[in-house]
């Protein structure tokens, strides 16, 4: 997060807080105490069968779905829109359970979604026909036939003919489409019960929003989120309804504020810029509590901080979120579990995923996934740089590289290490890996040895440096291991597929275009080198996925140098050590890094890391 940003959140937030005489009760309903059991579901996107099964299987419906868990608390993450046909059954569903709970002593708290924001807003990108069909019955045949007539006159006038126009019609106005608008409006059944809704709730010691913990809320407190984004729906759906009443032609599913551009109206312009700006807010844009995906997705080090300061403020041991499905679709933690992921793609035939609840029960965490008989623990979140076939973790991957089958080599780059490409297969799997078998001898007496040190490239370097790194749990250098290849002994790194160096996205002019900010992943790499004294780092070696664009760090063979403090230029870079990545720089010590480092690194390249360490501490510390 920039210092920028922070500083448009401060605004925005003051403004707020000036301009707002009233807050929505909904806003004030926010933290309620935890009884002996609060099940958790994720992302359901309108899997209404697949919610019912999660709610007998855990005990709080019976086979007619009514409540009998008692004083139980369900809490759903967001979601429950778009994608799936039976969205509209599954708010039925959980506002009907609301008021049983509520009779029998527990709770259904349902939290607001990017997806009901987005419906609440007219973006229907993802309102699926099946969705719009379950509305047929709220939209009087009378409002889609003069909906259509407008429609066909002003195509006509545009040269198309009447069945033309009553085609394109059907397309972007699907049956149902208007009586949607009528439910999701700020006075229809839908609309007025989501906008009662909050964004983020705590029950007991654990936090639950839909995207994740957005850093504004180290400037601001949950029940000003939940108020400003209360009160930022309510004024845009004020500048839309003054606006939009003006004009016949009704608004495309693709999106308000295009349409109202496409008018050719100066008012209709301007709101629509209002409009805009409204959706780009803190709250309700990309870094709000709704979008973000920082937390799921980012380096551990980049989110270690800032989450953890947040949950110190609230009070608060964990933050439970969906938005971003998990990678193995099954509920998962981060950040030694100060993060619990629930999106396990609930809606099989779009995500693949597996309908699951997590399960609180004070301090215990546990998980009923579809169909399963017995809860299961929550998955902590593995190592993982790069798309690995038979989804080997590191451990399995580090066997893998080491010991399956060689079948096939050839040769990769011109460089001085005159690298391969190495192809492995074992019981069905391939994987691609690099070797290095480039070593300068290190013999002599000490003076020797330290001036041959200082100019060396080793291969056994790239392996310290994958050692060192999982140490550390930076989670930025591939899986690397010592092998024998073509009787060359060497360094073998799991090839990463589909990586662009920093040389060719500055060549190409590519776009960064991933959730992680740059900066911050930068910076770990600044560490990551001054610890090792890597001074090869090149726009070559410095790669991104470009999928995602987070960053890979390849080419470690000249690093580990002797000198004991940084050198000008490395102190030159913007490195910021914080809390968490001083913690673990200051667990290094001589014994651990000799047992893992040590067959690769003598123990004055052991000696200079850990002064080195003690360097970049003391910037940490001043």
């Amino acid at each position: 997060m920039t210092i920028k940003t922070l500083r448009l959140l401060r605004i925005f937030l003051l403004l707020f807080l000036i301009g707002t005489a009233a807050t929505a009760k909904a806003a004030a309903d926010w933290k309620f105490p935890a009884t002996a059991r609060t099940v958790v579901v994720g992302d359901i996107h309108g899997a209404y069968d697949e919610l019912g099964g999660l709610l007998r299987e855990t005990g709080l419906v019976d086979n007619e779905l009514r409540w009998t868990g008692g004083n139980t608390q369900l809490v759903s993450v967001g979601d429950l829109l778009d994608r799936g046909d039976d969205s509209r059954k599954v708010m039925d569903l959980l506002m009907r359970l609301q008021q049983e709970a509520a009779a029998a002593g527990g709770a259904v708290y349902v939290i607001l979604g990017n997806h009901e924001i987005m419906n609440l807003t007219g973006d229907l990108r993802y309102v699926s026909d099946g969705e719009y069909a379950a509305y047929q019955d709220m939209e009087p045949a009378a409002t889609r036939e003069r909906a259509l007539a407008a429609f066909v006159a002003d195509a006509s006038a545009r040269g198309l003919s009447a069945d033309e126009a009553a085609s394109t019609f059907g397309q972007q106005f699907p049956p149902g489409f208007f009586g949607h608008s009528a439910a999701f409006s700020a006075t229809g059944v839908y609309g007025k019960w989501l906008q009662s809704m909050p964004t983020m709730i705590m029950v007991g010691d654990t936090v639950f929003v839909h995207g994740g913990l957005s850093p504004a809320l180290l400037e601001s407190d949950i029940p000003t989120i939940n108020a400003s984004v209360t009160q930022t729906v309510a004024d845009y759906n004020r500048i839309w309804d003054g606006v939009a009443t003006r004009f016949e032609v009704p608004v495309a599913r693709r999106g308000r504020g295009d349409a109202l551009r496409g008018l050719g109206d100066e008012e209709a312009a301007a709101a629509a810029a209002q409009l805009e700006t409204l959706l780009e807010s803190p709250v309700l844009g990309p870094v709000g509590p709704l979008w973000i995906r920082e937390n799921a997705l980012c380096h551990e080090l980049t989110q270690y901080d800032t989450v953890r300061s947040i949950l110190d403020r609230l009070g608060a041991k964990r933050v439970v979120f969906g938005h971003t499905p998990t990678v193995s679709r099954r509920v998962t933690s981060r950040l030694g579990g100060l993060i619990v992921m629930a999106d396990t793609g609930m809606l099989r035939s779009y995500y693949e995923g597996t309908p699951a609840a997590l399960i609180i029960e004070g301090d215990n965490l546990q998980v009923r996934y579809a169909g399963s008989q017995r809860a299961e623990p929550v998955d902590a979140e593995i190592r993982r740089i790069g798309e690995r076939p038979g989804n080997l973790n590191d451990d399995q991957l580090e066997e893998f590289l080491a010991n399956a089958e060689i079948v096939a080599t050839e040769e990769v780059g011109t460089g001085v290490t005159k690298p391969l490409r190495v192809t492995l297969e074992r019981d069905g799997i391939s994987v691609q890996a690099l070797f290095k078998g480039v070593s300068t001898p290190i013999s002599g007496n000490s003076q020797r040895r330290r001036q041959l040190i200082e100019k060396s490239d080793r291969y056994q370097h790239e392996v310290a440096a994958y050692k060192l790194d999982r140490l550390l749990d930076l989670n930025l250098v591939p899986v690397t291991v010592e092998r024998t290849v073509n009787g060359n002994p060497g360094a073998l790194q799991f090839w990463v597929n589909g990586l662009i160096s920093l040389l060719e996205k500055t060549e190409q002019n590519v776009k960064a275009d991933g959730h992680c900010p740059i900066n911050q992943q930068y910076n770990l790499m600044y560490v990551f080198d001054s610890l090792i004294l890597n001074t090869d780092r090149t726009q070559q070696n410095v790669t991104f996925t470009r999928d995602d664009w987070m960053l890979v760090l390849i080419d470690h063979s000249r690093a580990f140098r002797l000198s004991r403090n940084l050198p000008a230029d490395f102190r030159n870079f913007p490195i910021q050590v914080g809390d968490e990545m001083a913690r673990r720089l200051e667990r290094l010590d001589r014994e651990m890094l000799t047992g893992e480092l040590g067959e690769y690194i003598d123990r004055d390249q052991i000696r200079a890391l850990l002064a080195r360490r003690d360097d970049l501490l003391k910037q940490y510390r001043k």
